[in-house]
Order: structure tokens, then C-alpha cells, then sequence
């Protein structure tokens, strides 16, 4: 009798394709898509990368990683969380917008932030403004850096 099961599932979609995914446990990953994406897991972590207008992204338990290209245009409201692990960001440089990020410690390592900057919580605001918002937080450690 079998008592556990494991499957990969492995979807190819075009990459302007609005991503919803919702998991339970395992880790999800997305790779090469554009737009808007959102994806929840409850264990397991998640990685996702590619160009963006906006993110979000989710996980129970696990660490989270979030590759924004250089080349995305963000707008709107971004959220990262990694309620059971670490999170890692990366931010183009080009983004302009309103930034919080809260963890066990924030390490954000070429960004700007014009606010308030403490060892647990950095927030304010990175470049000229801009219409883009990312909140991010994590039980361990947030690390905000380049592509």
C-alpha cells in the first residue's frame, strides 16, 4: 500500500498569462512569466521569477525568493511572505514606489529607502515615489537586493 505520494506538475503557459497558484505542501516555482502573478503555498516555500507588474507571493512554512527583472515595470500593490522562513527580494533598481519590509533582521543592500530604518523593520519610500508598493515580511531574515 502506498502511504505517500509525491507528483511534479510542470505547466507551460505563455508568458503574459495572469498566474494563480495555490498549493499545499511542496515548494512552488515559477520561471520566465510576465505580468501579474500571485502564488500561495502552505508549506514547502516558493520561488518566482521573471518581468512584473506586480507580485504576490506566499508561504506557510519555507523560505521565499522573488527575482523582479530589471527590465519589469511594477505597479500597483506587491506583497512577499514567508510566515515560516526567510524571504529574499530582488528589486530592479528602477523601482520607484512606497517599501516596507519587516523580519528577525532587514538587510536591504542597495536600495535607498527615505524613512525609517531599524535592525527588524525598514520602510518609506525608494526613488521619486512612483506608483508601485511592495510589502514584505518574513518570521526570519528579509533580504532586499538587485537582480
Amino acid at each position: 500500500s502506498v502511504t505517500e505520494a509525491r507528483i511534479d506538475l510542470i505547466v507551460n503557459l505563455p508568458k503574459d498569462a495572469a498566474i494563480t497558484i495555490n498549493g499545499g505542501n511542496g515548494p512552488i516555482q515559477v520561471h520566465n512569466c510576465r505580468g501579474r502573478v500571485r502564488a500561495r503555498n502552505k508549506s514547502g516555500g516558493a520561488y518566482v521569477q521573471g518581468v512584473f507588474s506586480a507580485v504576490d507571493v506566499q508561504s506557510g512554512k519555507g523560505d521565499v525568493k522573488v527575482e523582479i527583472a530589471e527590465t519589469s515595470e511594477m505597479s500597483g500593490q506587491s506583497r512577499v511572505v514567508a510566515s515560516g522562513g526567510d524571504a529574499t527580494v530582488l528589486l530592479p533598481m528602477s523601482f520607484a514606489g512606497s517599501f516596507s519590509a519587516r523580519g528577525a533582521s532587514v538587510d536591504v543592500r542597495r536600495h535607498m529607502v527615505q524613512g525609517t530604518e531599524q535592525p527588524n523593520l525598514v520602510q518609506g519610500r525608494i526613488g521619486d515615489g512612483g506608483k508601485a508598493a511592495i510589502s514584505i515580511s518574513a518570521s526570519g531574515a528579509v533580504v532586499v537586493d538587485t537582480p
